[in-house]
């Protein structure tokens, strides 16, 4: 029980303390926003390194459009 407290609280409480650093730090919200679709990305990543999953055809078109994504994003800002 004391686990699942521990990851409940100390990741949330983390994060939103980068979130508000982060948009701190920024020009424009987009900047900081954007960069929310990489946590499934990189949510695959450490599960196939930690866990040995391995991901479908389906997850790496997902993780594909995703960096597209951002580096659209990124471009377009420029």
């Amino acid at each position: 029980m004391l686990a699942l407290v521990y990851l409940g609280a100390f990741p949330s409480a983390a994060a939103y303390f980068l979130w508000g650093k982060a948009m701190s730090f920024a020009n424009r919200t987009s900047e900081v926003t954007n960069f929310m679709f990489v946590t499934p990305l990189l949510s695959t990543i450490l599960g196939f390194l930690i866990l040995r999953e391995i991901p479908n055809l389906g997850t790496f078109l997902g993780g594909a459009i995703i960096i597209c994504s951002i580096i659209v994003f990124n471009l377009k800002g420029k």
